[in-house]
């Protein structure tokens, strides 16, 4: 069976987005792959990256068309792409899977499937208030109006149209105001190749020696891009007076503005700076808690995936991540009210009593089982089993 996956958004190669990992699953599963992008990428760094037009196979043995830059339309200057529906024509895919629908050539996705109604056809969203949000009259008429018109064109020829959060599922029903009953909920896990949770003493061993800590140190991980919206900069304000024994390791990137939070770190702070995909997961299966005080990331999917208990920030449609017990939502926005939350929960989940052990049980069982990519793979193009 042949799967066509279309992200004419903003594909990356160098990333672990849903975007990179859903098309390898598939691959794994034995489909045979194909994804159409445009020339326009980031690398793991946020620089701009220009691809040639053309054909190149990827990492995953997955062959990428480029398509070439259109000009823009005429009125609102949006990209348009050459090929697209010749491209569709020559492989001849039977599952289509559309990464972001808010594209002016989705006309062309909808073309070919009037023209051959056989193929199924599935697309996800990614925009949610926090991203994209309609906070003014003119902000809701545009979305309304001009982008909301693409996601609305296709929702009508789609087989499922999937938010990849609850945020994000509410947000076609309520800004674009799709009213399909083919919309739900596909969630974005971590890539199950890379998570090895029978490793974990052998990472939290090469993790304490490299970073001189003790194994019995209650550690506590979180990272991703570094901005202010993430709030980074609280929980390290709220690691200063912690117990000895509590550690904070951070990864990432900081932009500008929250590079002076990394000049002079309390003592009880590791900073690595960037690390790969593959690292990241090693951090979050050896870990103790995972805090994420901010915006959301797909890292929250990711941790979860890991089976590693979480503090996250409360967002409106974002609670999917909290499996029953495996984490803790910090439903505040006051900088001194989060400060002192994430010093009471950590001193109290640090001394791995009951309440610790009772979320670790949970992430570890019900967390993993529930955002397993092998049976998200299956779920994201119909099919219900393996």
């Amino acid at each position: 069976m042949k799967i066509c996956h279309i992200n004419l958004i903003g594909y990356s190669d160098e990333m672990e987005y849903h975007d990179n990992i859903l098309p390898r699953k598939h691959k794994e599963l034995g489909f045979d792959v194909y994804r159409i992008i445009h020339a326009h990428g980031l690398t793991v760094n946020g620089f701009m990256k220009i691809r040639e037009y053309g054909e190149y196979t990827d990492r995953d043995n997955i062959l990428n068309i480029v398509l070439e830059d259109g000009k823009p339309t005429p009125l609102l200057k949006f990209r348009t792409y050459i090929g697209l529906y010749e491209n569709l024509v020559k492989l001849h895919p039977d599952i289509i899977f559309v990464h972001c629908c808010q594209f002016y050539n989705i006309k062309d996705v909808i073309r070919y499937k009037k023209t051959f109604p056989q193929v199924k056809l599935f697309v996800d969203n990614h925009t949610d208030y926090i991203n994209t949000p309609v906070n003014s009259i003119k902000r809701k008429l545009f979305y309304y109006f001009v982008i909301g018109r693409f996601a609305r064109s296709v929702a009508k020829y789609a087989d499922k149209f999937w938010g990849v959060t609850p945020s994000r599922v509410d947000y076609l029903k309520k800004v674009y105001k799709i009213k399909s009953n083919n919309l739900d909920l596909l969630v974005m896990p971590g890539d199950n190749n890379k998570i090895h949770p029978e490793k974990r003493e052998e990472y939290r061993n090469d993790f304490c020696k490299q970073f001189d800590i003790k194994y019995n140190d209650f550690i506590v991980v979180t990272g991703g891009k570094i901005d202010k919206r993430k709030n980074f900069h609280l929980l390290i304000e709220a690691f200063k007076g912690l117990p000895y024994n509590c550690k904070l390791l951070i990864f990432g990137t900081p932009d500008k503005e929250m590079k002076p939070y990394f000049n002079s770190l309390p003592f009880n702070v590791i900073y690595t700076g960037w690390v790969t995909a593959e690292q990241t997961y090693k951090y979050f299966v050896m870990a103790d808690l995972g805090v994420f005080p901010g915006t959301h990331s797909v890292l929250w999917e990711q941790a979860v995936s890991s089976g590693l208990p979480c503090i996250f920030k409360y967002w409106e449609g974002m609670d999917h991540v909290n499996t029953n017990g495996n984490a803790r939502m910090m439903d505040l926005d006051d900088e001194h009210e989060i400060v002192t939350f994430l010093k009471e929960n950590i001193i109290r989940l640090s001394d791995k009593g009951q309440d610790f052990k009772k979320m670790d049980s949970i992430a570890k069982t019900r967390g993993m089982q529930l955002f397993s990519y092998p049976y998200i793979a299956y779920k994201s193009i119909g099919i219900s089993h393996a």
